[in-house]
């Protein structure tokens, strides 16, 4: 805020007065304006050291002037649209038109880039109506698609947009109070192949049935079968549909009641206290003393009680004896993102710690079954990750004699539209192939949860019974994020599109995913193209019974024919 002539500070606000203005900004507001200060100063490096990896002879003027070119666009816009808050979303719209249509030459067969290419254009002018729109600049620049890419997220540079409080808490208690409903029977399908496919990975590990934790149905012995001897063996072979989920793993795992060490992890975030009376006004939220509202600052005063007086073996013990007195806590907050204007804002919940705490012990139950799959990236380490990754990446060698398909997913409203009694049986099964206790359940964890929210005057509550909250169970989640891509291979391979070795490599952080077949060598033009129809439709379906939907226009989908 160069310029002001005054600066005055008062009741946690910043005043700066100019010549002809005045502005008032809250701690968040200031913090925007810093880190947008920041975002441009870091630009002009990036761009006056450019390097294209593979050419460092590219001339890296370009990139400063496209840089320069790039501003003078956004300030014109800006201008153009009497600084509308849907910029942004406009631009960030350009990017996926421009991702569509990047080397369409590649494409030998018919993915739907221009339905795609048009469905983007006509979103884009419904947003916000402009004489040039950033894709149409983008494309105008004399430099390399890399870098074109690079200049095209200059969006992220410009401020989010103020919110719209009670329109957001009417919103998103609405959609979570409305969440979708998965169709039991696939639910069901999916879960026994998970159990089967769960049972098979480990006993293909340990090659004795003594050694792993497990249960069956009444008179279901799998010994003399084909896909069970195998597994003792070492190869990887499923049972018959029929027989899948009449054995699955149950208490294999060690159990990781990792409660107690709760104050070693505290981070510099938003505390939560479970006690709904601290929220019930704005007196009493404001009387809050201030260390409470951060985890670090109140684990360093506090720890190790949890709201200021529950011992985690207290917390455990009422439980286990359902004598548990505390509220539980969902607190709201407001996103963010310079892309989600008006009514677009989304929502962040912090549980209050005793939640939160329980829900981090839960959800890391998820781990040693989760590192039998490649795929679930939460909680892994960078060498894994990048593995993963240069995997994918092989995949879409153009020296790979195989066709690759790939499926870059993105799911709308992931969490808080989702089924929450079916989901959590989903993670409740995974966490008891450990040794936690019977008591250890979502549903238990998150009874009679509250919605509140002490923000600028507004204070609010509501029950929430529904729907699940992100990145609360981020282990869990990702680990139900590959499982459905490869739920949805094994579909396609039901339904004969995709070839029995025609193997898929997936990739997943709680709602992201990414899913790569590999297209068996020498394949027709025919199968490759009836494979990409079907397996697009598979997904799409899959998904939308099993209780989430599959946003179209955003997901990204590929496949290329070796050179």
């Amino acid at each position: 805020m160069c310029g002001a002539s005054h600066l005055y500070r008062m009741l946690g606000h910043f005043i700066f007065v100019f010549d002809t203005e005045i502005f008032v900004l809250d701690y968040s507001a200031l913090d925007q304006v810093h880190a947008c200060s920041k975002f441009w100063e870091g630009c002009y490096s990036y761009c006056t050291n450019y390097r294209i990896s593979g050419s460092l002879n590219s001339d890296k003027s370009d990139m400063v002037d496209a840089l320069n070119k790039g501003i003078t666009w956004i300030v014109d816009a800006m201008e153009q649209s009497e600084f509308s808050e849907c910029l942004t979303r406009s631009m960030k719209q350009s990017l996926a038109y421009l991702q569509n249509g990047f080397h369409p030459k590649a494409e030998k067969l018919e993915m739907g880039l221009d339905k795609r290419a048009k469905e983007l254009a006509q979103t884009i002018k419904e947003i916000l109506e402009l004489d040039t729109y950033w894709h149409e600049f983008i494309s105008s620049l004399n430099i390399t698609d890399r870098a074109k890419l690079d200049v095209a997220h200059l969006y992220y540079g410009l401020p989010a947009p103020d919110c719209d409080l009670e329109l957001l808490v009417k919103r998103a208690t609405e959609y979570m109070a409305n969440a979708k409903e998965a169709n039991k029977d696939t639910f069901s399908d999916f879960l026994n192949y998970c159990k089967a496919l769960d049972f098979c990975k480990v006993l293909t590990r340990v090659r004795n049935l003594d050694s792993v934790g497990h249960k069956t149905i009444e008179g279901y012995n799998p010994t003399s079968e084909k896909w069970f001897i195998e597994c003792t063996k070492g190869n990887l072979l499923l049972p018959p549909d029929e027989e899948m989920g009449n054995i699955w793993l149950e208490g294999h795992f060690e159990y990781n009641e990792c409660i107690h060490t709760w104050f070693f992890e505290a981070a510099d975030v938003t505390h939560v206290t479970s006690n709904i009376n601290d929220y019930e006004n704005i007196l009493s939220s404001r009387s809050i003393e201030r260390v409470q509202h951060n985890e670090l600052l109140y684990a360093l005063k506090y720890a190790p009680f949890l709201s200021l007086k529950w011992t985690t073996t207290d917390i455990l013990k009422a439980l286990e004896n359902n004598s548990d007195s505390w509220d539980r806590m969902a607190v709201m907050a407001a996103k963010s993102e310079n892309t989600k204007p008006k009514e677009k804002v989304r929502e962040t919940w912090s549980a209050d710690d005793i939640t939160r705490e329980l829900t981090t012990m839960y959800d890391r139950q998820g781990i040693p079954l989760s590192s039998y799959y490649k795929g679930v990236t939460a909680r892994k380490s960078d060498l894994e990750i990048n593995a993963l990754f240069n995997r994918v990446c092989e995949v879409t060698d153009p020296e790979n004699p195989r066709i690759p398909l790939v499926i870059s997913d993105d799911i709308s409203g992931w969490s808080p539209h989702e089924d929450r009694i079916l989901w959590s049986k989903h993670h409740d099964y995974t966490v008891h192939t450990t040794k936690a206790p019977k008591w250890l359940k979502l549903e238990v964890i998150w009874k009679r949860m509250k919605a509140g929210m002490s923000k600028r005057g507004l204070v609010v509550r509501h029950s929430l019974d529904k729907g699940l909250f992100e990145g609360w169970t981020a282990t869990l989640d990702s680990l139900m994020n590959v499982r459905i891509s490869l739920f949805c291979v094994r579909k396609a391979k039901r339904a004969v599109y995709l070839f029995k070795g025609e193997a898929a490599t997936t990739a997943g952080l709680i709602d992201d995913a990414v899913q790569a077949v590999e297209i068996t060598v020498g394949s027709t033009l025919e199968h490759a193209q009836n494979a990409a129809d079907c397996h697009f439709d598979t997904t799409r379906r899959i998904w939308d019974e099993l209780g989430a939907e599959l946003d179209v226009v955003k997901t990204i989908y590929s496949i290329h024919l070796p050179q």
